[in-house]
């Protein structure tokens, strides 16, 4: 039996760092894009709380669908009775709609539509400013916090779809 020898793997460091850079970033996109879904999962327990006269809230949530939980509790208690249970839900469902625009910026973003996270940042930027404008100076720095993550994803995804450009080589 006539044995050769077997022929030794060779490994490209370069495509190992490429690679590990590349999934570096995707993770990284995807760790800061996916702060739309927090901020709309969480104003949405925010309001379900607040619907069932609960007094706790998450400070990563939105300042606007707690203005309109507000306005809707308030609103409620003056009318009649048999209509408070309806303005109620009603902002319940205006909170969903801003909440779902959150959560489609997400979901939007992480399919790598970079005019979506924009988007999202700059309406998240608005509420911001509510805190602000309301002194929540805890609420305030965790937009900023949040921001500065979904900023980053955004950062990661820019990189990569620059990877992902051609590159053109000019042959003189």
């Amino acid at each position: 039996m006539d044995t050769q020898p077997q022929p030794t793997p060779t490994v490209d460091i370069s495509q190992i760092t490429v690679i590990q850079n590349r999934l570096k970033l995707e993770n990284t996109a995807k760790s800061g894009i996916s702060w739309f879904y927090w901020i709309a999962a969480l104003s949405l327990i925010n309001s379900g709380i607040l619907l069932v006269n609960g007094s706790i809230s998450f400070v990563v949530g939105l300042a606007i669908t707690q203005f309109i939980d507000g306005l809707a509790m308030g609103f409620a208690k003056i009318s009649d009775p048999s209509m408070a249970t309806v303005i109620r839900l009603g902002g319940l469902l205006i909170n969903i709609f801003i909440a779902g625009m959150f959560a489609l910026a997400g979901f939007l973003g992480l399919k790598r539509f970079r005019t979506a996270i924009i988007a999202g940042m700059v309406l998240y930027v608005l509420d911001g400013l509510l805190y602000l404008y309301f002194g929540e100076w805890l609420a305030v720095a965790f937009h900023a916090w949040a921001l500065w993550s979904i900023f980053t994803g955004l950062k990661a995804i820019n990189a990569l779809k620059a990877e992902e450009q051609p590159k053109t080589v000019t042959i003189i």
